[in-house]
C-alpha cells in the first residue's frame, strides 16, 4: 500500500513560541551579564573602588549621610594615604581654624571653653588683652547665655 506523504506543517503558534522564548533567554542573559559588571567610563576606572562603595552605600546604608560629609573623609583619606607625615588635607573649616591659629587673629570675646559635665560652658581662660579679661571673665565662670541664646550642648560649636 502506497502512502501518500504526509506534508508537515509548521504550527505558526509553535513558531511564536519559539521566538518569544528565544527572545526572554536572550534578555535574561544580557540583564545577568550586565548586573554583575560595573558600569563605569572609562576616566574613572581609578576610582572603581570608591564608585563600587558609593554604590553599595546608597542602595544598603540605613542612614542618610551628606554627601559633602562624605566627599570630605575621602578626602581626608586621600591624602593620608600618600604616607607623608607632612602632608594634611583641611577642609573650609579646619582651613580657618589653621590660619585663626598661624597668623593670631581670631573673633569672640577671647576665652578658651569647654562643655562641663553638668551641659554648662565653662572658662577655662581668657586670653590677654581680650574684651574678656577686661570684662573680668576668670576660669570657671559659667556662661549660660550669648545675646539673647541659651547656650546649650544641642546649639554649642
Amino acid at each position: 500500500m502506497d502512502h501518500p506523504e504526509k506534508q508537515k506543517n509548521l504550527n505558526p503558534l509553535w513558531l511564536v513560541w519559539v521566538i518569544i522564548v528565544t527572545a526572554g533567554l536572550t534578555f535574561w542573559l544580557t540583564a545577568t551579564y550586565y548586573r554583575s559588571t560595573p558600569v563605569v567610563p572609562a576616566q574613572q576606572n581609578d576610582y572603581l573602588i570608591l564608585n563600587q562603595l558609593k554604590h553599595y552605600v546608597d542602595a544598603l546604608f540605613l542612614y542618610d549621610v551628606p554627601k559633602a560629609d562624605m566627599l570630605d573623609a575621602a578626602a581626608h583619606g586621600y591624602i593620608q594615604g600618600l604616607g607623608d607625615e607632612y602632608s594634611e588635607y583641611f577642609n573650609q573649616e579646619e582651613y580657618a581654624d589653621i590660619m585663626i591659629s598661624v597668623t593670631g587673629n581670631y573673633s569672640g570675646i577671647g576665652v578658651v571653653v569647654f562643655m562641663n559635665s553638668d551641659g554648662f560652658l565653662e572658662v577655662v581662660s581668657p586670653y590677654k588683652g581680650t574684651p574678656a579679661e577686661k570684662a573680668g571673665i576668670r576660669p570657671g565662670d559659667i556662661i549660660y547665655r550669648a545675646d539673647d541664646m541659651v547656650i546649650t550642648k544641642e546649639n554649642y560649636n
